[in-house]
């Protein structure tokens, strides 16, 4: 995770998210308590600002409260929860008729903690942030989580409920992807970074 995902403290949940997490089942409140800083961090990178990320996951977890017995019917509640959310993401994105700030949130948060790095380090960081957003989309969420957010794997493969080996796989097409498009030269860990120029 980076040091700009936005922190929702207690304060900030409305009175029926609030009434929502006191009267569910633990199982939603542990739901909300593990997920609710990952989908902070991944709405504020594509919203590119902190009260449209904050409001976005109180819509997406009172959403998810208000149907949680059906959301549990359908067995994997991880799974649509991350569904929501991009659903949520996306409508806030029209809603203010923007594209998604991936590439700029993510260019500035790099800023914030390079200090001084070189402008050509800078202009390299740009493309590489516009080449993940023109990735298919379940490999630009698993590229963002994994190297922007600094997510790993199996913390992934749970959050958006799929399967580890499906992460992996994602993860190296996405890599090879950008190897061509960035003519990176990648190093074969699926766990490293995506590989030096």
């Amino acid at each position: 995770m980076t040091d700009q995902t936005p922190d929702p403290g207690p304060a900030e949940n409305s009175p029926e998210l609030q009434g929502l997490l006191r009267s569910l089942p633990t199982v939603f409140a542990a739901f909300h308590d593990t997920y609710v800083r990952p989908y902070l961090g991944y709405a504020h990178l594509n919203l590119g600002n902190r009260d449209d990320a904050v409001r976005v996951v109180e819509q997406v977890f009172t959403e998810l409260g208000r149907t949680w017995d059906d959301v549990m019917l359908q067995g994997n509640y991880r799974a649509h929860g991350w569904a929501t959310l991009k659903e949520h993401v996306v409508a806030m994105l029209a809603l203010h008729g923007r594209q998604q700030a991936m590439v700029e949130t993510a260019t500035f948060d790099s800023v914030l903690r390079a200090g001084r790095r070189r402008m050509a380090d800078l202009e390299s960081g740009l493309g590489l942030y516009a080449a993940i957003a023109r990735l298919p989309e379940r490999q630009s969420d698993i590229v963002i989580l994994r190297h922007v957010l600094g997510w790993e794997t199996k913390a992934i493969a749970d959050l958006m409920g799929i399967e580890l080996a499906s992460v992996r796989s994602h993860l190296r097409m996405a890599r090879n992807r950008l190897a061509r498009d960035l003519n990176l030269r990648l190093d074969h860990d699926d766990e490293g970074a995506l590989g030096d120029r």
